[in-house]
């Protein structure tokens, strides 16, 4: 999971920074003023805003793959998914957070699976383990 992350950042950054630059460059020409001059802040902060939150997607959706495979690595070492359910239904209240929260809020914040996917795995590997 550690190669993956680094391939996946030291794929995505640099495209991201390409990206930026050109894309702020662009608008600032659409708009008629100089890249070179500081008139293209704010087409960088607009361009980087954009990067982020399509990269930031999809790294999102790699660690959530990956706190997925490490909640069933989890079950499987302690062979214990009561305590797993348990456990998220603990750090749920505690958190004071949605169990569930609606797909376009795990697009763009979520880096684990919600209580939900976490329960109902520890549901399958319980009713698989018997």
């Amino acid at each position: 999971d550690i190669l993956r992350g680094i391939a996946f950042v030291a794929l995505v950054a640099p495209l991201g920074v390409l990206f930026v630059q050109l894309a702020g460059e662009a608008i600032t020409r659409r708009a008629g003023d100089d890249p070179r001059s500081p008139a293209v802040i704010p087409a960088l902060a607009l361009a980087l805003t954009a990067a982020t939150l399509v990269l930031g997607a999809a790294g999102l959706q790699l660690s959530r793959k990956i706190e997925a495979r490490a909640d069933a690595f989890a079950l499987a070492l302690t062979e214990d998914p009561q305590a797993f359910i348990e456990l998220q239904r603990e750090l749920t209240l505690s958190n004071v957070s949605d169990p569930d929260p609606p797909a376009g809020f795990r697009l763009v914040f979520g880096s684990h699976p919600t209580t939900v996917e976490r329960i109902g795995t520890a549901v399958a590997f319980q009713r698989g383990a018997r």
